[in-house]
Order: structure tokens, then sequence, then C-alpha cells
């Protein structure tokens, strides 16, 4: 089948697209779309409305909304924050959140994991958590399948505090990442999908020019990679001001 140019920025769409992957205007004539009813406010947002705001990867998604719609429930599944969150914890997670522009949701996942990041931190300075002993200890059942070590001697070495210490916090926060991750996967489309509806509705309510709408929509809602850089840029340097902080004061103790 023949790609279809979209008529208002010439875009070229493959076969089954019926929206514009870029500006999410209708590639054909069609009939009234159906409504998705908006938030606690009464009006509704067309579904053209909502491929505008959406933008990339619109007739994918789309669906999804409605299928949460008539379902009437909250859970759906979506891949891409699960896999960044499952391989680098809620930051991860905030990553897909960012790329879509739901920044109260991205600021959520990414307090959450600069938090735990904080926590490793002093657990680390204070306990030497790390990856450290996990070596130790996995180096030390080596030895034990080999013969080189005891039982008594890998008991009194598993029942070790700092070892206990060790594999209690790295459970947790490895349980932490999966949970976020989870969450994530489930309630992302749920996330969107209200995210959407009420910058819809918002913009209808202030924009008076009803010529600037669908600009509007479609400013406001899509994809936004500027925004993925500078939310792990501002992530990032939120995450190491402990480390930061730790070589300024060993330094200054060098110093003085």
């Amino acid at each position: 089948m023949q790609n279809n140019i979209c008529p208002e920025c010439e875009t070229e769409n493959e076969p089954e697209y019926q929206y514009c992957k870029n500006c999410g205007n209708p590639l054909f004539e069609k009939n009234p779309q159906p409504v998705i009813s908006g938030i606690n406010d009464g009006h509704g947002s067309s579904t053209d409305e909502i491929y505008t705001f959406v933008g990339k990867n619109a007739p994918k998604i789309v669906p999804k909304f409605e299928n949460l719609q008539s379902s009437g429930t909250k859970v759906s599944w979506c891949w891409p924050p699960f896999i960044f969150g499952f391989f680098f914890g809620p930051i991860g997670a905030a990553v897909w959140f960012l790329y879509r522009k739901m920044y109260s949701a991205a600021s959520v996942f990414a307090t959450v994991g600069i938090a735990a990041n904080y926590i490793m931190f002093a657990l680390n300075r204070f306990f030497h958590i790390g990856n450290s002993t996990n070596d130790m200890l996995q180096i030390y059942l080596e030895n034990y399948i080999n013969g080189d070590i005891t039982t008594e001697r890998l008991f009194n070495i598993l029942t070790d505090k700092q070892v206990i210490i060790t594999f209690f916090t790295t459970s947790v926060y490895s349980s932490l990442n999966i949970a976020c991750a989870v969450i994530a996967g489930i309630f992302g489309i749920y996330f969107y999908k209200k995210h959407t509806q009420k910058t819809i509705t918002r913009i209808k309510s202030t924009v008076t020019d009803q010529n600037f709408v669908k600009f509007a929509l479609a400013s406001k809602g899509g994809i936004s990679v500027g925004a993925v850089v500078v939310g792990l840029l501002i992530v990032t340097f939120l995450s190491n001001i402990p480390e930061t902080v730790s070589v300024i004061i060993k330094a200054l103790e060098v110093a003085f």
C-alpha cells in the first residue's frame, strides 16, 4: 500500500495511519469522532483533539485511552516506562514521563529515585554498603562450592552484620526499582490519559480563538527530547550532591 501524505504538514505517513504522526491531522475524510469525557468539567475532548495532542504514536496510544474509558478501569500496560524503570530504577521510569511532557509524574518518580540514592549513599558511608561487599560475598560462595572454605566459615560470613545489612538494603533497593517499574507500566497510560484530558480542557477554556486551539494542542502535547535531556541533567546534579559534598569535605580536611 502507498504511503499517505498529510495535507496539513506534508509529512509522509505509513498506510495504516489514519492521523498524521507529526501533527495529528486526519488523513482521510471521515464521520464525526466519538468523545472521550473530560475531567469533572462536563466538557469532552473529541478523538481528533486527542490525536492532535498525543502526536507521535497516537494510533497506538489513543485506542488504549478508549479501552480505559469504556472499561472504567485504570489498569493498562505501557512497555517504555516499565523497561526504563526496570533497568534504571525510578529515574529511568521518569524518562518516559518527561518524554511525554508529564512533568508532575516525572517529578514523583525522579524524587523517589533521588531519595533512594541518598539513602544508599548514607548507608554506604556509615555501614560500607556497596558493590564491594556483594563481590566479596560472591567470591566466598564460589570458594565454598570449590571446597576452599568450610560450611562453618561460610555461615559466619553470611551472618556477619555488614553482610546482613548489605543484603537487606540492596534487596529493598532492587525491590523499589522493580515496584516503580511495574507501577509505571501498569498506570502509565492512565496517567497519560488524565494528563491529556486535563490539558486539552485547560487549552479549550483559555484559548479564545478557536483557530489556534489545534496549534496549542500540538504545542503543549506530543513529545519532548529536550525535556528528557534537561531533566536528566537536573536529576544527575541532584543525585550527585551528597558525593560532591563528601569530596569537598575530604579536600578541606586534607587542606587544613
